[in-house]
């Protein structure tokens, strides 16, 4: 576990850089899930059941999550102070891409069984290039680009088996080029 207790604001309003920059630079001494599960024990957020959960905290914890898997892997990472279409600015050596990011910490059942994860993309569409589908209990990234999911309101990725999405699972080279 990091040790950030200090630097934590009560209510994330946007993403703390700073902190996110001292996780990525942690040398392997803490991880981004690391981060999620700090934020979710001290400030009190469920991460399991979004019935119990204020979805505006677990959706800035996933973009806060993201944000320091981006910057292990090189890249820049911008919060826009405004509102916009998208959560985060990721620059790789000058390729800007906007990211928009959803999370999801509940499986969605179908016939009384829970069978995949849903993501909906509807209010966002068109001013992300690039759609990152946080599973809060696996700790993976479905990097997306804005054209694979354009005509979608929402996507669903099974928990178990195989998914149309599996070729964006944690493949933050999508964001290496242009989308």
């Amino acid at each position: 576990m990091c040790m950030m207790s200090t630097n934590v604001k009560p209510r994330l309003s946007g993403v703390d850089l700073w902190l996110l920059r001292q996780l990525a630079q942690s040398n392997n001494q803490g991880s981004p899930l690391d981060l999620g599960v700090h934020l979710m024990e001290n400030l009190k957020w469920d991460l399991i059941g979004l019935k119990h959960t204020n979805d505006l905290a677990v959706g800035e914890t996933a973009e806060a999550i993201v944000a320091a898997k981006l910057m292990a892997k090189g890249f820049i990472v911008s919060d826009p102070r405004n509102t916009t279409g998208y959560d985060l600015l990721s620059d790789y050596k000058g390729v800007i891409n906007r990211v928009q990011v959803k999370s999801s910490a509940s499986p969605q059942s179908l016939k009384g069984k829970e069978t995949y994860y849903r993501f909906r993309t509807r209010n966002a569409l068109g001013n992300f290039t690039v759609l990152v589908a946080y599973v809060f209990p696996k700790d993976d990234g479905y990097v997306i680009p804005w054209y694979v999911v354009k005509e979608k309101h929402m996507i669903n990725i099974p928990i178990n088996g195989p998914s149309k999405y599996d070729e964006y699972k944690e493949n933050y080279e999508v964001l290496q080029t242009a989308n």
